[in-house]
């Protein structure tokens, strides 16, 4: 039996407040120096942070499951200067838009190391992921039908990766991005894609929300009708990766579609609390 590789996303960014007593005091001792040179407000990242919080982190799960791959989501900061840092490390890119996209493609990213998510791509941003061989997780049904589009243009079937939502205890709206689990929507998709013959599904993806929005806030202020769902508990992420599972196995059965990775997306901890995380993840799948 072989196991399909994980893919995970994770911010290694990080805050001088978590930088260690040592790494705080020499950037104090710099705060005049530097704000004269670049003016204040002054944003400063160590490189050497974020590459240890990345080693730490990759460590963590390939010691368990040797086939992980960690991809960074550009969405939490796309300056080229992190992004050079982080990819020098060995991580791959996760972009959520076409803008992100070329950011990653200016920086050298080869396709094939670049996870394209997100609602909103459009036609000929599907197209150069597709010729450039990125990894493309489809969010809705409008996707779907583009994308089988694009196949019958080219004329041969196109990989692709679905996003599933589903419901593992924090609340999640049933419109999350995503095909739903529950409904049978994520396996009316599935057998959509291999009746029409056009979209290959190599892979599911999950996104754990990192908020809700309530329908009913104090005083009726839409602002107070956000709750902040940080850090989530691992056995979220149990539930996740083994519904995960579940379904990967029955649309095999039913499908014979073997799925190349499981990409659980992120919103995970600090890398200092981790272990748990990757037991909840892991355990599953090797089960």
């Amino acid at each position: 039996k072989v196991n399909p590789p994980i893919i995970i996303f994770k911010v290694v960014y990080y805050s001088l407040a978590s930088s260690g007593n040592s790494m705080r005091d020499l950037i104090e001792s710099k705060i005049d120096q530097l704000t004269q040179r670049y003016g204040s407000p002054l944003f400063i990242a160590s490189a050497d942070k974020i590459k240890s919080n990345l080693e730490v982190f990759n460590s963590a799960f390939s010691r368990k499951y040797p086939a992980t791959i960690v991809a960074y989501s550009y969405k939490v900061n796309y300056l080229p200067e992190v992004l050079k840092v982080i990819h020098n490390e060995g991580a791959w890119a996760e972009v959520a838009s076409g803008f992100e996209y070329e950011i990653a493609k200016k920086l050298g990213v080869p396709g094939n190391l670049i996870v394209f998510n997100g609602p909103f791509k459009t036609k000929e941003q599907l197209e150069k992921a597709i010729d450039e061989r990125a990894i493309i997780n489809v969010d809705h049904s409008d996707e779907i039908e583009q994308l089988e589009q694009i196949a019958s243009e080219l004329g041969k079937k196109i990989n692709i990766g679905i996003r599933l939502n589903m419901e593992v205890g924090i609340d999640q709206l049933p419109d999350r991005f995503g095909f739903n689990l529950e409904s049978g929507e994520a396996r009316q998709v599935v057998a959509r894609c291999c009746e029409k013959g056009f979209l290959n599904i190599t892979g599911l993806h999950v996104h754990l929300t990192s908020y809700i929005v309530q329908t009913e806030s104090e005083d009726n202020i839409p602002a107070k009708g956000i709750k902040l769902i940080w850090p989530k508990g691992d056995n979220s992420y149990r539930k996740a990766s083994q519904k995960l599972v579940d379904f990967s196995n029955e649309i095999r059965d039913e499908f014979e579609l073997k799925m190349e990775y499981l990409d659980m997306g992120g919103g995970f901890p600090t890398v200092d609390s981790i272990g748990p995380y990757v037991d909840a993840i892991v355990d599953p799948i090797l089960n």
